[in-house]
């Protein structure tokens, strides 16, 4: 009998970048690894309004790896790759759920929204932006004025962005790596905001409680405050 069950698959470096007009990730299932080639039209077609870029890549990451999982399970891997085509995502029943979002779909959205952080404003020239999600940290990357597109931390970088894309890490995370790759392609950081833990917070709003007042003494449950002996 046939073993109709998928391979599990993690994501793994290197991490996914555009080359061409096409979209590269990593997968492995812990002895190989397979580069999954996401051509620009399949990138297009997987959720509206259509886009082929490293934020697309990223944000449905997981949803290619599971694609690959099932190419390679059908032996249609070679030489260590894998191609998802237009055709494939057309055919995929998830794919639905991205272009009428539905109940899940809304879900989704939401939970993107929560991809916040404390904001960094960064100067690249005369150019200042703000930055408090993972979203802008992906757009402002891919900009023309980023100055570096290669080192170990911008390739750190864009691998925690698509960690945070699939829940796996905090968007803090994605924060911290942003100014390590800002500190490598020596972009200015204009006054971070510190992070503080939600420790530090609980302890700062309970110093601001009143105390509590004492209850009076009570004799036979009469009060006995004002009682003259």
């Amino acid at each position: 009998m046939t073993d109709t069950s998928l391979i599990e698959l993690e994501l793994c470096k290197p991490a996914p970048i555009i080359f061409g007009e096409n979209g590269h990730l990593a997968v492995t299932d812990g002895k190989t690894v397979w580069i999954v080639v996401v051509t620009e039209e399949a990138m297009k077609a997987t959720a509206n309004p259509p886009d082929a870029s490293l934020e697309r890549l990223a944000r449905y990451a997981r949803y290619y790896r599971n694609m690959a999982a099932a190419a390679i399970q059908r032996g249609e891997d070679q030489n260590g790759k894998v191609w998802i085509f237009e055709k494939d995502v057309l055919a995929s029943p998830t794919r639905r759920s991205f272009k009428h979002p539905g109940r899940h779909g809304r879900r989704l959205i939401r939970r993107a929204n929560r991809r916040s952080f404390p904001p960094v404003s960064v100067k690249l020239g005369a150019w200042k932006q703000t930055i408090s999600t993972v979203t802008d940290v992906a757009k402002t990357i891919l900009d023309d004025r980023w100055p570096l597109i290669d080192g170990p931390a911008q390739r750190a970088l864009r691998l925690a962005i698509v960690t945070c894309f699939n829940d796996e890490i905090a968007p803090n995370a994605v924060r911290s790596a942003f100014l390590s790759a800002a500190s490598e392609a020596h972009v200015e950081v204009a006054d971070p905001a510190p992070v503080k833990s939600s420790r530090q917070r609980r302890v700062l709003s309970g110093q601001t409680r009143p105390a509590a007042r004492p209850t009076p003494a009570t004799d036979n449950g009469r009060s006995r405050v004002g009682i003259r002996h």
